[in-house]
């Protein structure tokens, strides 16, 4: 990957094993203040679809700083061009959409046998964590004139109060506790782990019309040592054909772990009713402890979680 580029691989079959395309697909930017006249690193990219399109969403970094972010923004691509395979000389059709503040925004999959929304011309739904106690919805509609008039695309967004989460740089993933083997070490702090941001981080899921969405923050476990807990939420979006967008919250709720442990890195898995999974990376104390540390775990999940510490599943 080069500054301004991403590569994607699209399946010519159904079969996985079988034959790619293979795409360098840039990603222009090179218009917006503070790119210096070229193309900005897409960071952090993820993807979504609709019927019509392939939504890529990325953070947008300076060439040559890799800590100067410019913008939020989301690339629409055609996903009749990408299965079709494109021909010498022909050019992908992409639509730009470049937000305010500086939020990831992640685009929505459809749970197994969800229908697409193909009101206003086809609608794809993404969603932002922007404020401590706000979350964004973000619609793009009129998606299958993607191909004709890429121009035409709209974008709307509205924010919705929603429960209160610690908005920004997380702490430590590990609580501070040093254990045993690390006092015998001389070690005097925990080490930590990447927890990256109060965002979130994995694509969001639409199961029965509503978005599924969970992200990490910085919290103080009963100990006071500095942990991070999940907060997730469950929206249901309403598009008319004003258009005018709204949204509201369905349920709501967070998964805190017993003191010691630290939750990081989640994602939702759903099926249609809205029933399945939070995955997540589970941290402990203890080095001994089963599924060891960090591990991969699992939560079920039902319109919230179920009682009782989540269990490490297994070693990834």
């Amino acid at each position: 990957m080069v500054s301004g580029e991403i590569g994607l691989a699209v399946s010519q079959s159904s079969d996985p094993l079988g034959a790619y395309f293979i795409y360098h697909v840039r990603l222009v930017s090179d218009d917006l203040s503070g790119c210096g006249g070229v193309d900005c690193f897409p960071d952090y990219p993820h993807g979504g679809y609709d019927a019509n399109a392939l939504f890529i969403s990325t953070r947008l970094l300076s060439s040559g700083c890799s800590t100067c972010f410019v913008a939020p923004a989301v690339y629409v691509l055609s996903k009749a061009q990408l299965e079709a395979g494109l021909r010498v000389g022909e050019s992908l059709n992409i639509a730009r959409f470049v937000l305010s503040g500086d939020s990831f925004v992640q685009p929505s999959v459809p749970a197994p046998h969800e229908p697409f929304e193909t009101a206003n011309g086809g609608t794809e739904y993404l969603m932002r964590a922007t404020s401590s106690n706000l979350v964004s919805v973000v619609a793009i509609s009129n998606t299958r004139e993607i191909d004709r008039s890429p121009g035409s695309l709209r974008l709307l967004n509205v924010d919705v109060t929603a429960e209160p989460y610690e908005k920004g740089v997380v702490p430590s993933a590990r609580p501070n506790i040093v254990g045993p083997y690390c006092a015998s070490q001389g070690v005097t702090s925990a080490p930590s782990l990447n927890a990256d941001f109060s965002e979130f981080q994995a694509t969001i899921q639409k199961a029965g019309g509503n978005l599924y969405g969970v992200l990490p923050f910085g919290s103080k476990d009963g100990n006071g040592f500095s942990r991070n807990v999940l907060a997730w939420f469950i929206l249901r979006p309403t598009l008319t054909n004003s258009p005018s967008l709204t949204a509201n919250i369905v349920a709501q709720g967070y998964v805190v772990p017993p003191d010691g442990y630290s939750l990081i890195f989640p994602a939702f898995a759903v099926n249609r009713a809205g029933r399945g999974l939070i995955g997540f990376t589970i941290s402990n104390p203890d080095e001994n402890a089963p599924g060891g540390f960090p591990s991969a775990a699992i939560i079920e999940f039902a319109g919230f979680p179920k009682p009782g510490k989540p269990e490490p599943n297994r070693i990834i």
